[in-house]
């Protein structure tokens, strides 16, 4: 985030689903794609986006590409 490391969410359970801590504000997401097969290099992704305090994101694919969306919690 922002060009440094995140800090991590942790607790007793441990997920398959990483979750990360990032303040509020216009940030700069850089995520890494592993290929699952082969053993090529992973694929660098880069994201701008404004995040909103006391909410949730998720990455998704939308029309081939990741974008971020607000995690809607369906109660």
């Amino acid at each position: 985030m922002d060009g440094k490391p995140v800090r991590r969410a942790s607790g007793r359970i441990v997920t398959l689903v990483p979750f990360a801590l990032v303040p509020q504000g216009k940030r700069e997401l850089t995520l890494q794609r592993k290929p699952h097969a082969d053993k090529s290099k992973p694929e660098t992704l880069k994201l701008t986006a404004t995040l909103e305090a006391g909410k949730r994101y998720r990455f998704a694919y939308q029309n081939g590409d990741v974008v971020l969306i607000e995690e809607v919690n369906k109660r």
